[in-house]
């Protein structure tokens, strides 16, 4: 008998990557400018994107719902 394969979200968890990565890269090149406080905003960002991506993570590999 075959057993069926659980569907993971792996799309959010993805984006939420790319966001975190993409937000990063703007704190760099603001540093690199020397506009400091909008390099601090945007470390702030690719922060929530990052535990953002880790929680979509910890629930993909649960099995969680999307939602």
């Amino acid at each position: 008998m075959a057993t069926k394969k659980k569907c993971r979200p792996i799309g959010p968890y993805v984006k939420a990557h790319q966001r975190a990565y993409a937000w990063a890269d703007k704190a760099v090149a603001y540093r690199q400018r020397g506009k400091f406080a909008q390099a601090k905003a945007a470390a702030q960002r690719a922060r929530y994107w990052l535990c953002k991506a880790k929680l979509l993570g910890a629930r993909a590999a649960r099995g969680a719902k999307r939602g």
